[in-house]
Parts: C-alpha cells; sequence; structure tokens
C-alpha cells in the first residue's frame, strides 16, 4: 500500500490494537469467519466499545445483530486473519 493511504487506513490482525482503536473513536472493519455472523466470510463495521468491551457493530446481513452488543473476544475469535491479507481489520483514521 501507499504511504498516503496508510494514512487514512491501517491493517491489522492484533486485536489490541482493534480495542484501542475503538477506544480512540476510530471505526474498524473486520472480516469474519465462521461463528455468530457467518458461516464463511462477511465483513462488519466496529463502531464503538463501551468500558466492558462490549462493541457496537453493524451487521449489513442481520438487523438482530446490529441491535446488540457484542463482547470484543467473539469478535477477535471469529475474525478470519490471515497473513496473505496483512490483517482482518482495517481501522478507519480519517473522514471522508
Amino acid at each position: 500500500s501507499s504511504a498516503a493511504s496508510d494514512v487514512y487506513k491501517r491493517q491489522t490482525n492484533n486485536g489490541a490494537e482493534v480495542q484501542k482503536a475503538l477506544q480512540a473513536g476510530y471505526p474498524v472493519i473486520a472480516l469474519m469467519g465462521e461463528g455468530h455472523f457467518t458461516g464463511g466470510g462477511h465483513f462488519l463495521l466496529l463502531c464503538n466499545i463501551d468500558a466492558r468491551g462490549e462493541v457496537f457493530v453493524a451487521d449489513p446481513k442481520s438487523v438482530e445483530n446490529t441491535e446488540k452488543l457484542w463482547p470484543l473476544d467473539t469478535i477477535l475469535a471469529e475474525a478470519k486473519t490471515s497473513p496473505t491479507t496483512n490483517g482482518a481489520y482495517w481501522i478507519i483514521r480519517q473522514q471522508v
């Protein structure tokens, strides 16, 4: 990726980095694997995190999932991390 694009987004597999980004108010796109959200592959938008580590998600496939809070640990456990994708998470750091 180019240096310019790195200013706006950062790919990572690091759960602590995802938590820190959410706590700082940055949304995170998560590529999910098999679990609560999908049987294969699916994207979620992680919108915010509360003091208990519960995450507000936007799930384009499920109003029900969007309306409830999810433990960050559940999301991290079900994310589709892969060395070939440079990370299952994209931290968005810039308004567009």
